[in-house]
């Protein structure tokens, strides 16, 4: 295996968001500041008077959205510029992370977000606002807090990395193309690992490819309430502090491992390995948990869950498994790690 590569971009002031464009790294929330992987960079375009703190960008760098992590207003740009404003439910906004991501599709923007309510999805064009997945009125969806989205590689499927009450941390799978046929099919979520659904909290996700996804699962052992269950001894499950393989077709789980602590969030490395992010980061084996790599003078934060704990918000990031590479903003520094090209 070919060692991995760290390289440190000095920036003059500290980032406040990190969104990949192409090979650079825009922060938007600072209006555009805009760095290359040579250390240089391109000064702000505008300014944003008001508390935005975080920012997702279009696959092609073109769009983004400035919002406020734990608000409710967000603001749509394309290349830099004030295209219009989104908003979601007052309701627990103050506790959980915004819930907005772009979907390319046939050359086309869409923005998924909750521009109503918590717990309804709703596909709209990201220039215009034309809602895709109009409902008939009066008709409710299951109650769940949508958070993280994130649509897979090819454009197939939706996952919203949120949580239900008391609260438990879930994840809620979509087909998105079935989504604009039939829009109440968004009011419906399907859950992985359905024989063990509400055994183990799934903290975080990302996708591996387009048909599987990464689960991982917090750090307490009492949740596991199949633990009792002598049937479920060495089945492949999700487990505390674990990591698990969804095939979402199939409805199987494929692989997973145990950790001595929680992963966090995660960025799929290959198909048979994953960089965890829970405190530093971490390059894993996906078979088993071991760690090939780590870089525990970065700190990478403690999130787990979509809802804001007591620990302080985790540095602006940006993930491109595509590339193999991520960035974490520390200081007046961005320090970038470029992972082997060889590990399957």
């Amino acid at each position: 295996m070919a060692g991995s590569a760290r390289v440190v971009i000095r920036t003059p002031q500290p980032v406040r968001s990190l969104v990949w464009a192409g090979d650079e790294l825009v922060d938007w929330v600072s209006g555009g500041q805009r760095y290359a992987l040579d250390g240089s960079h391109t000064p702000r375009a505008r300014f944003f008077a008001f508390r935005f703190d975080a920012a997702v960008g279009s696959t092609d760098g073109t769009m983004a959205v400035v919002y406020e992590r734990g608000g409710t207003k967000g603001l749509v740009l394309q290349h830099g510029e004030h295209v219009r404003e989104i908003d979601r439910s007052y309701y627990c906004a103050n506790r959980y992370a915004y819930p907005v991501c772009f979907w390319s599709r046939g050359g086309r923007h869409l923005l998924v977000h909750c521009p109503d309510e918590y717990n309804r999805l709703e596909i709209e064009d990201a220039l215009t606002g034309e809602r895709l997945t109009p409902r008939a009125e009066g008709v409710e969806p299951e109650d769940f807090f949508h958070s993280r989205l994130e649509v897979s590689p090819g454009g197939a499927r939706l996952f919203s990395a949120g949580w239900v009450w008391h609260p438990w941390d879930a994840v809620a799978l979509y087909e998105l193309e079935e989504a604009l046929r039939e829009p109440a099919r968004l009011d419906v979520p399907a859950y992985p690992d359905a024989p063990h659904v509400g055994a183990i909290e799934e903290a975080s996700a990302t996708w591996q490819t387009d048909a599987r996804v990464i689960l991982t699962a917090s750090g307490d052992d009492s949740d596991d309430e199949s633990d009792d269950d002598p049937e479920a001894e060495g089945e492949l499950r999700l487990r505390p502090r674990g990591v698990a393989v969804y095939d979402v077709p199939e409805r199987r789980c494929v692989s997973a491992c145990q950790l001595d602590r929680p992963a966090g969030r995660v960025m799929a490395v290959g198909i048979e390995h994953v960089l965890a992010l829970y405190e530093h980061p971490r390059l894993l084996r996906l078979s088993d948990g071991v760690e090939l790599e780590s870089w525990p003078d970065l700190p990478s934060g403690t999130e787990m869950s979509s809802i804001f704990r007591q620990d302080p918000a985790p540095p602006p990031m940006a993930l491109d498994a595509a590339h193999r590479r991520v960035a974490i903003a520390r200081g007046d520094e961005i320090h970038l790690l470029l992972l082997p090209s060889d590990l399957r």
